[in-house]
């Protein structure tokens, strides 16, 4: 980013976690096979340690995309953003039905 900034090339990541797409769900039928447990419980894991509650629509981390190439952001390089609903966090998050 210090490189190119110099010459108005702005350079920033998107860090997304939990996404739900068919890549995701390729990898979360691995990581069932793995743990000899369904993919729905898999998921159910992902869903219980992000704060939001669960994985993340792929239009969501698309928004976020679509702010860093507008004229809102022109100011950041440089920049990680994570879009993790929280789950990079590290916490797992008890749920009550209310």
């Amino acid at each position: 980013a210090p490189e190119l900034a110099v010459r108005d090339v702005r350079i920033n990541a998107v860090c997304p976690m939990y996404v739900r797409t068919p890549m995701e769900e390729r990898e979360v039928g691995w990581e069932a096979a793995l743990r000899g447990v369904t993919p729905q419980e898999v998921l159910a894991g992902y869903s219980s340690t992000t704060p939001l509650g669960r994985v993340a629509e792929p239009e969501e981390i698309a928004d976020v995309l679509a702010f860093l190439v507008t004229a809102p952001s022109r100011y950041m390089t440089g920049s990680m953003v994570t879009v993790s609903g929280g789950a990079h966090l590290g916490f797992t998050v008890e749920r009550r039905n209310t």
